[in-house]
């Protein structure tokens, strides 16, 4: 199913009369045609793009051409209410396109769709292996920009691309090697008019990393100095704003029977009691909790 150009305009005629923007037929058909990114409706009609629209169809209205035509047919109306009103005469029809006042609009109108992929995608998963975090996890994208920098050539494709990342609450019972993975994700349409595009598009996580913030992305060398608590308390897998509960932790080199480094030990029994410290002595009866010891290689020694 679909609905034709005819059908929109009158029902959008309705909600701008009701707004208190009475606009004429010809100009309210001279006015979507702008919106579509066409200088007049002739030229649209010219043109090959689809006259009718349907369920499938992602339509992003190009305002500036739409003040434009505005002013050249002497009409006053606000165009972003003009906007407003047509992407709200959008949502009346079942079987209609999807209209979007911007970019941002359509890219948030699949974000929801775009975090599921970036949750089910095996890379992302294999990345968060590598952390210390156990589930749920946890998803956030933003959009971050589209392919629509150059007039849109019917046939391409039409891209959106969002960032974030993926974490879940850490495990204090093991060594702590990150908590968050970040994610870029791309959608991409078939663009099948100026301003308008085929759905359901196709959606690839096109990039999953562990979050190494606490080394130099170019050599894996430390980036910034920590001190001493701060580091282990990132070891433990503590906020660090509650690092001055590990007063009087130590920390040690450990050893495999063979004499081979292997990580470190934090030695926690002449720590005071807190909430923090009973906690890790309750899931640590001995008191000595090995870490990996990433990093504590940032402490700051000159402190």
């Amino acid at each position: 199913m679909s609905i034709t150009i005819n059908t929109l305009v009158h029902r959008l005629r309705e909600r701008l009369a009701q707004a208190g923007s009475p606009i004429s037929l010809g100009h309210t058909h001279q006015l979507l045609a702008a919106a579509r990114g066409y200088t007049s409706l002739a030229v649209l009609q010219a043109s090959n793009e689809p006259v009718d629209l349907d369920q499938s169809m992602h339509w992003i209205v190009d305002v500036p051409q739409l003040r434009e035509r505005a002013v050249s047919l002497a009409v006053t109306i606000n165009a972003d209410l003009f906007t407003q009103l047509l992407v709200q005469t959008s949502h009346e029809f079942d079987d209609g396109p999807h209209i979007h006042a911007s970019h941002a609009d359509l890219a948030e109108h699949f974000v929801m769709e775009a975090q599921e992929a970036a949750l089910d995608d095996s890379d992302v998963a294999r990345e968060m292996a590598n952390t210390n975090c156990t589930g749920p996890w946890e998803e956030h994208l933003e959009f971050v920009g589209s392919s629509f920098d150059t007039p849109a050539e019917v046939g391409t494709l039409f891209k959106i691309d969002y960032e974030g990342h993926v974490q879940g609450e850490q495990d204090r019972d093991r060594p702590y090697s990150g908590h968050s993975v970040n994610v870029s994700v791309e959608l991409r349409f078939g663009i099948v008019g100026k301003r308008l595009f085929a759905g359901p598009p196709d959606i690839e996580v096109v990039g999953a990393s562990l979050d190494h913030g606490y080394y130099d992305e170019d050599d894996g060398a430390p980036s910034m100095a920590l001190s001493e608590l701060e580091a282990i308390a990132i070891e433990l897998g503590i906020p660090v704003e509650q690092q001055d509960e590990l007063e009087g932790a130590e920390v040690g080199g450990d050893t495999t029977s063979a004499g081979v480094p292997n990580g470190y030990v934090v030695d926690i029994k002449y720590c005071a009691s807190s909430p923090v410290i009973d906690q890790l002595r309750k899931q640590h009866p001995t008191q000595q909790i090995w870490v990996l010891g990433n990093t504590l290689e940032r402490i700051n020694r000159f402190e």
